[in-house]
C-alpha cells in the first residue's frame, strides 16, 4: 500500500462486528491515513478508534446507520469538517435485516449519485478514466491512469 499520510479514509462497519472492518481501519492507520471509523454501534466504533490511537495512529469514531441517507450525509459532512475531504471509502458494512423494495430503490439511486460524484472528481483530477466495456456498450470500465496509480 502506498503512503496515505494525511489522506482521509472512511470505513463503514469499521467497528469490527466480524473483525474485518477493524482490521481495515488499523491497516489504513498504519499507512498514515486519518481514519473515520463509521459504524452503527457507537461503542464499537470508539473501541476501534481507541485501538488506533493507542498504536499511534489517527482515527475518529462516528455512529451512523448506513441505511439512513440523512444520517450518512450528516456524518460525511462532519468527517469532512473534522478530518478533511475523504479520498477513500471502504464500504465494509453489512445489513442483515433486509429492506423494502422502495427503500432499496432509493438507496441504489443515492449510492449511484454518490459514486458518480466520486468518479467525476477522480476523472477531473486525472486519476481514472471511464472506457466502454468491450462486451456491453452500455457499461463502463473504470481504469486507473498512470497518475492514479501513483496517487
Amino acid at each position: 500500500m502506498k503512503d496515505l499520510t494525511g489522506k482521509t479514509v472512511i470505513v463503514t462497519g469499521g467497528g469490527g462486528g466480524g473483525g474485518i472492518g477493524r482490521a481495515v481501519c488499523r491497516r489504513f492507520a498504519e499507512e498514515g491515513a486519518l481514519v473515520a471509523v463509521l459504524d452503527r454501534d457507537a461503542e464499537a466504533a470508539q473501541t476501534t478508534a481507541g485501538l488506533i490511537a493507542e498504536a499511534g495512529g489517527k482515527a475518529q469514531a462516528y455512529a451512523a446507520d448506513i441505511t439512513d441517507y440523512a444520517a450518512v450525509a450528516e456524518t460525511v459532512a462532519a468527517i469532512g469538517h473534522d478530518l478533511g475531504v475523504p479520498g477513500v471509502l471502504v464500504n465494509n458494512a453489512g445489513y442483515e435485516n433486509g429492506i423494502s423494495f422502495n427503500e432499496l430503490t432509493e438507496y441504489l439511486i443515492v449510492s449511484r449519485q454518490n459514486l458518480d460524484g466520486v468518479l467525476k472528481r477522480l476523472e477531473r483530477d486525472n486519476h481514472v478514466i471511464r472506457v466502454a466495456h468491450p462486451q456491453d456498450g452500455r457499461a463502463r470500465l473504470v481504469r486507473l491512469t498512470a497518475q492514479g496509480r501513483e496517487f
